[in-house]
């Protein structure tokens, strides 16, 4: 019987669940070496699922034959990297070592960015010679050029990344489009984006060689600005998602506006205090509602809210003051968040004063 039991545990001593209760630095050598040995445990019944919106993203457990360190674990319903969790995450990659990842919209972009950084390389490193005789002092030189190579073109090309994001922020901060109709190379109108990023090349010697060595990746390409908008806006929501974590109260105003294609959207907005006492207003996310009746613009602003967990710091609701929206969208608000007063839009009071006159 001791030897049944004996050998449950050591056949379960790679799980998340297990090394999260006993921490690998606790374990005996006997114990580490036998978790090595069994390597990241890959639940094949895992059932991982997120909704975003109206899609529904459901983990696939393909993505552990394609990496390889990947683990998950059973009662979080959350993935972990192995080395990480046996040797601990630093600085922005925690998450992978403590409390688990679980978007899954941003999978493919986070596993790649969590297997190039310091933390999971460096863990990597030191799960392979873990058991082994030291060899880190018999690199030879060849492979340590390597590596300074490796490295100094990684710090080229946040460099370069760095430059290009800011010629987007100055495009956003003059509210000009970052390209136009036609961007061909004898187009009379280019757009303001390259003419920003060329004549930043100007001034620049390590931004021109970039623009005149590489062949796809020159960072002007719609297809590279619209991924780079995807992953500053994400930045941008794990902000707002911070700042009002940290604050007590908060409004929420929606409102339709119709963007250059004549396409009708609804932005949410938030109005929150910061520690610093100052009231700021952040915009938060443009919906496309297809059902405008109330139930249906209330569960379109329900699902952009449901992230930010607010259902007791709600206390103000405000909307564009027609019948559908000030009536029966803030009554099934209240529902969901009680605190949640309806307070009529300081942008719409010539609405109110003509409704008033009628």
């Amino acid at each position: 019987m001791s030897e049944v039991r004996k050998r449950k545990r050591v056949d379960n001593m790679n799980e998340v669940d297990h090394l999260l209760e006993h921490r690998f630095e606790t374990l005996s050598l006997e114990e580490k070496l036998e978790v090595k040995r069994l390597g990241p445990h890959h639940p094949r019944d895992i059932a991982i699922s997120q909704t975003a919106g109206k899609n529904n993203h459901a983990f696939n457990v393909e993505w552990f034959a394609k990496n390889k360190w990947l683990t998950a674990s059973n009662q979080k319903k959350a993935l972990f990297c192995f080395p990480c969790l046996l040797f601990g995450g630093s600085g922005g990659e925690v998450t992978w070592s403590r409390t688990g990842y679980k978007d899954l919209k941003h999978l493919s972009e986070r596993i790649t960015k969590h297997e190039s950084s310091n933390s999971h390389l460096d863990n990597a490193m030191k799960l392979g010679l873990f058991g082994r005789v030291n060899i880190a002092v018999q690199i030879d030189s060849a492979y340590r050029r390597g590596i300074d190579e490796h490295n100094r073109q990684v710090e080229e090309n946040r460099y370069v990344l760095g430059r290009i994001i800011t010629c987007i922020k100055l495009c956003g901060k003059c509210e000009t489009a970052l390209r136009s109709h036609d961007e061909s190379a004898d187009s009379l109108n280019p757009g303001i984006f390259h003419c920003i990023f060329e004549t930043m090349c100007e001034g620049d010697a390590r931004l021109q060689r970039h623009y005149d060595a590489q062949p796809v990746f020159k960072g002007t390409s719609s297809t590279i600005q619209n991924e780079l908008l995807d992953c500053m806006y994400e930045v941008y929501r794990d902000e707002i998602a911070k700042q009002v974590d940290e604050t007590s109260f908060v409004a929420v105003q929606a409102d339709e506006t119709t963007d250059i294609s004549c396409k009708s959207q609804m932005v949410v907005v938030l109005r929150y205090l910061l520690p610093c006492n100052t009231v700021t207003e952040r915009f938060l996310e443009f919906v496309e509602v297809k059902d405008k009746t109330g139930v249906g613009l209330c569960n379109s602003i329900k699902v952009v809210l449901e992230p930010l967990k607010l259902r007791e710091k709600l206390i103000a609701q405000t909307y564009d003051g027609a019948a559908v929206m000030s009536g029966n969208v803030q009554t099934l608000m209240k529902e969901t968040y009680p605190n949640a007063q309806f307070v009529h839009c300081y942008a719409h009071q010539l609405n109110l004063t003509l409704q008033q006159l009628c």
